[in-house]
């Protein structure tokens, strides 16, 4: 049941290296041993809080939270460390454990995925990412060895699951979802990010390796993925927002007290939800002639039927064009990208085709 702590505050808590006592932060390490004999260190912190005033130990939440299972997905990285080092354990009334990188290996490659090959798209080896192959397994590849490890010492021991990650600068950040599972969309919700939920199961969450959020709902835990926006750089105004969303969620499930001022700003906060939608519920802009896409409106603004998102420059005359929303929506993507515009470069050119898309929308009229 989500909410139940396994391992009890009155006593330590571990996580590979790093051991902290109630009240205390610990800095260490997950060893995993490699398939050819060497070894990777995933770097983790455990702040570890006191049990409540009434509170039984044992009943206090669990909080996982890690960054950069991809390897060009960095500004995660900033987030968990600020909030690590500056949340006092003194006050904190469950577990924080930590993980600024969970796949090193991706990080030290500098792409999406250990080995992936220049120009070559993530998906194309799904094998190679971390995120499909969770809980892992003790003897099988490097990935799934690091997924083995992180998740017998640290996922196994958590009530909830944060998987921070970052998607391409064009799009709205937005914290994704199986909505079906009341308690993760709750946490989606805290977080404070646009929800992009996902209302049915898939026949891919029964599989017996998959996502660290879907296998932790498996494991009745409340898991979600916030996405930041903005890939192979640290993006500040994003590591802010991670770090209230952090903060938020730590408020949300009790870890962290709710002082006067601050209980009356959560209030205000929790009065205006974050936008929960579906994919499905998007509208494409596309343009009838290719050219030059210039965008005009950011992610996330909002726009009223007949504004101009952009303009496009003709291929042929130069010309310039506008381009209008044909809605009143929220702006979820804007520009001519094309895929695998996460990971390559051509992609990532603001060059419309005939008949190509440059913007989607959420309409104001499904919220």
């Amino acid at each position: 049941m989500v909410g139940s702590a396994p391992t009890p505050l009155r006593g330590r808590f571990a996580v590979g290296t790093a051991v902290a006592a109630p009240g205390e932060r610990a800095f260490g390490y997950v060893s995993v041993p490699l398939a050819h004999g060497e070894e990777v260190r995933v770097a983790c912190w455990v702040i570890h809080g006191r049990a409540g005033r009434g509170q039984a130990p044992g009943t206090n939440p669990v909080l996982y939270v890690h960054a950069t299972q991809h390897g060009n997905e960095l500004s995660g990285i900033e987030v968990v460390r600020r909030v690590a080092q500056s949340v006092d354990p003194r006050r904190l009334r469950g577990t924080l454990i930590a993980v600024p990188i969970a796949n090193p290996l991706a990080f030290q490659w500098r792409r999406h995925h250990y080995l992936q090959r220049p120009e070559e798209a993530y998906q194309a080896r799904p094998e190679l990412d971390l995120d499909h192959c969770w809980p892992g397994q003790p003897n099988g590849t490097h990935v799934e060895r690091l997924a083995y490890a992180l998740w017998e010492q640290a996922v196994r021991q958590a009530t909830h699951v944060l998987d921070l990650h970052t998607w391409n600068r064009w799009q709205a950040a937005a914290t994704t979802v199986r909505a079906w599972h009341a308690p993760s969309l709750a946490l989606a919700k805290a977080f404070g990010l646009w929800v992009q939920a996902r209302w049915q199961p898939s026949p891919a969450d029964n599989e017996p390796f998959g996502s660290l959020t879907g296998m932790a709902i498996r494991h009745d835990k409340a898991a979600c993925a916030p996405n930041f926006t903005g890939q192979w750089d640290i993006f500040e105004p994003q590591v802010r927002r991670g770090v209230a969303g952090l903060r938020r969620v730590l408020r949300f499930l009790g870890l962290l007290p709710l002082a006067g001022p601050q209980r009356g700003a959560d209030r205000r906060r929790r009065a205006v939800e974050p936008p929960v939608f579906s994919v499905e519920q998007l509208v494409d802009v596309t343009v009838a002639e290719a050219g030059i896409f210039l965008p005009r409106v950011r992610p996330e603004a909002r726009v009223r039927h007949g504004s101009v998102l952009g303009l496009l420059v003709r291929l042929d005359t130069f010309e310039m064009q506008p381009v209008q929303s044909p809605v009143d929506a929220l702006v979820y993507l804007i520009g001519a990208i094309g895929p695998g515009a996460d990971v390559a470069l051509p992609p990532m050119m603001p060059v419309a085709r005939a008949g190509g898309r440059v913007a989607r929308l959420l309409p104001l009229s499904c919220l």
